[in-house]
This record gives C-alpha cells, sequence and structure tokens, in this order.
C-alpha cells in the first residue's frame, strides 16, 4: 500500500485534439519511480495507442520494433538516438528515443541535428564522385600535383591519389598534429589503414580546384540534388534543435565541434531523414565498387570508395560507422541482397552497444563488422 504518492496526467494529440486518458498514481518507492522514469523516456504514446487499440495507421510488427528499439536503447544506457530502417530504397520507418540534452530534458525529434561523425566521409565520397564525373578532379592523378601537403617529407607522396584517399590506401595516418616531417606507414595503395588526415588532405585540395568552400560545394552537388534540406559541414548554434554529447552515464558534455570549421571527415551535421536520404542515392551508386582493398580475409570485409563492405554468401553489405570524441557514435548499413538497411545517430559514448541488437532487428542475423570494430555490445534475451 502506497504512504506517499504524486499523479502524472498522460495526453495524447491526435488529429489535432489533446484528449485526457489518464492519471497513474506514482508510489514513493524506489521501484515504482525507476518504472516511472523509464516509462518516460519510452514512447508513452506508442504504449496509450496500444491500450487504446487505435493503432489504424500502425502494424503490429511495426509497433513491436519500436518498442524493442526503446528497450535496446534504454538496456544500453544511450541518452539519445534517432534510427531510421530502409526497405528497397524507401524510408518505411524513423524512431527516437531520449533525450538531445539530458540536463534540460529536451527530448529527440526526427528534425534533431545530429553530429554523423565518420559518416561525414561518404557524402564526401559522393562530392568527389561527382566532381570527378565532370571532370574537375582526376581520382588517379597524384594530389601534390594539385596541392603540396607541406607536413609530409615521404618521397612517396607523390603517388598518393584520391583514390588511395577514399580507400584509406594512402598510407597517411588517422590524424596527426605535427607540421613536418610526417612519414607514411606503407606504399600507397598496397594496404588498409583507416586515415582522417587523408580526407583532410583531399579536402584542401578540392577546395583549392574549385576556389569554394566545401559547404557550398556539397550545396551544388550532394544536398540539393538529394534534397538533404537540414544537413551541413560547419554549425550554427542558432538552429536550437541539436544534439548535446554525453558520457557513459548520461552526463551532458560541452560541444567541441561549433563554429564555422568545416572536415570532410567529421564535421557534417545532419537529421536522420536526410541522412537516410543519402544512404539510398549512395549504395546505388556504382562508382562506390569500381575497386576495394581487403581489410579481414576471416571476416569477409573490404573497402571500396567511400565505404566499406561485408560479405555474407551471396549477400553483400555496405556499412560505416561514425564516432566524434567517442560522444557522438553512428553508423549505416544496408543488404544489396535483401535491399534492407538502417541508419543510427546517437549522443551517446554508448551508442556502438546496440549494433548487434539492431543486426538482428533488421536482417535476422549478427554481422562481422561490430567485431572488427571492437565495441563492447550488449545483448538481450528474445528482443523479438
Amino acid at each position: 500500500m502506497c504512504t506517499s504518492a504524486g499523479s502524472a496526467e498522460l495526453c495524447l494529440e491526435k488529429e489535432g485534439m489533446v484528449i485526457a486518458i489518464a492519471k497513474i498514481h506514482i508510489c514513493a518507492s524506489p521501484q515504482i519511480r525507476i518504472l516511472a522514469q523509464l516509462l518516460a523516456i519510452i514512447k508513452m504514446k506508442i504504449l496509450i495507442f496500444f491500450l487504446l487499440g487505435m493503432f489504424s495507421n500502425v502494424q503490429g510488427q511495426e509497433l513491436t520494433e519500436y518498442l524493442i528499439f526503446d528497450k535496446i536503447c534504454a538496456e544500453a544506457n544511450i541518452t539519445g538516438a534517432v534510427f531510421s530502417e530502409l526497405d528497397s530504397m524507401e524510408i518505411v520507418g524513423l524512431r527516437t528515443f531520449g533525450f538531445r540534452n539530458s540536463e534540460t530534458k529536451e527530448v529527440v525529434t526526427s528534425a534533431t541535428l545530429f553530429e554523423a561523425a565518420s559518416l561525414s566521409k561518404p557524402v564526401f565520397s559522393t562530392l568527389v564522385f561527382r566532381l570527378s564525373e565532370n571532370e574537375i578532379i582526376n581520382l588517379d592523378k597524384p594530389l601534390i600535383q594539385y596541392l603540396p601537403f607541406e607536413a609530409v617529407s615521404d618521397p612517396r607522396l607523390r603517388e598518393v591519389t584520391a583514390r588511395h584517399v577514399l580507400m584509406h590506401t594512402s598510407g597517411l595516418p588517422n590524424w596527426t598534429n605535427k607540421t613536418d616531417n610526417v612519414k607514411l606507414k606503407f606504399a600507397p595503395g598496397s594496404k588498409f589503414s583507416y586515415s582522417g588526415e587523408g580526407y583532410l588532405y583531399l579536402q584542401r585540395v578540392i577546395e583549392r580546384i574549385t576556389q569554394k568552400p566545401i559547404d557550398e560545394l556539397m550545396m551544388e552537388y550532394v544536398f540539393k540534388p538529394y534534397n538533404m534540406t537540414n544537413s551541413s559541414f560547419s554549425f550554427n548554434d542558432s538552429l536550437g534543435n541539436y544534439a548535446k554529447p554525453h558520457d557513459k552515464n548520461g552526463n551532458t558534455l560541452e560541444k567541441k565541434l561549433t563554429g564555422t570549421s568545416t572536415s570532410a571527415a567529421s564535421s557534417l551535421h545532419s537529421t536522420i531523414e536526410d541522412y537516410s536520404k543519402f544512404v539510398i542515392k549512395f549504395i546505388s551508386d556504382t562508382t562506390i565498387f569500381q575497386k576495394s582493398i581487403q581489410v579481414d580475409k576471416k571476416m569477409n570485409l573490404s573497402w571500396a570508395l567511400g565505404a566499406g563492405f561485408e560479405v555474407q554468401g551471396s549477400d553483400t553489405l555496405v556499412w560505416h560507422w561514425g564516432n566524434n570524441w567517442n560522444t557522438f557514435r553512428s553508423v549505416f548499413v544496408y543488404s544489396l541482397e535483401k535491399q534492407k538497411g538502417y541508419v543510427l545517430f546517437t549522443n551517446s559514448e554508448n551508442g556502438h552497444r546496440i549494433l548487434q541488437e539492431l543486426n538482428k532487428l533488421v536482417f535476422d542475423q549478427e554481422l562481422q563488422f561490430p567485431k572488427w570494430l571492437g565495441y563492447k555490445q550488449i545483448t538481450i534475451a528474445n528482443s523479438r
């Protein structure tokens, strides 16, 4: 029996009318308070609709997957997330979870801007594809012929091309703060080694050739043609609805990626709908698969122009992941055989802990790339 209680009125909005549904009395016991908090995080509207049998526009399987996504995110202690499911080159579901700012309790919506982190790279790669088609840049011409890289003293830099950069076979380090005497890790084209530094060099080359900043080029060649109306490689905090980063305990942190500085490797800000539109176009671009290099033979992982791919029997899955300062974590995966996939943005250090659960949700199987990435995964029994 409760000795102390409060109440919370739950409402839903349907066809422009706000309808009071019920009052739930919340006991002061810790167990009930925890339950109440979880109910606040998972979508109460969905639960109420279910209880009232008002799912005229939502199929049972879709509802189940909505609830599973919330359960997965809550289990991994993710602060905020957005998720899209893709099927047959269409967005068939958008889901949101949690807070874009845990301090202010502002919730994530489908319009919330997230740092896409390294999911910036496939978008930049697409720009390079279009410039190559317009003969503005040659994918196989040494970049040093366009623009020197003063920090690199290695003579093998003379061999590095745009194709090498997009495939992460340039030999350049991932990042460097050195201003001189940087050495390549290997002969260009001979091995795979992930390099954000290579993307920054290619960005400088592109901006030198075109005499235009990256955001202007993106608008012309990618954002406008792909109808990506809420994406930018620079950040404007006046936009308001943007996600703040959070550590593994859910503490709100200060956003590091601010101002007008841009990075082809990591500074894209986008919404889940915009980036999903991009993925649908990207996986249809045959330029990606012109050439590839093996990344892990045992796991059947390779890297093509702008993205990785995993071979599972007769299927090929195109994928990429992102991680900005261990707080904004993202991924997209698309199966070319099943014609299904998903996009995930999170503002949490825990964001990559749910990859295998999402793979099981969308593809009914675990995949190899999360094992290669090395992020610890949660496991939920009977999540379906």
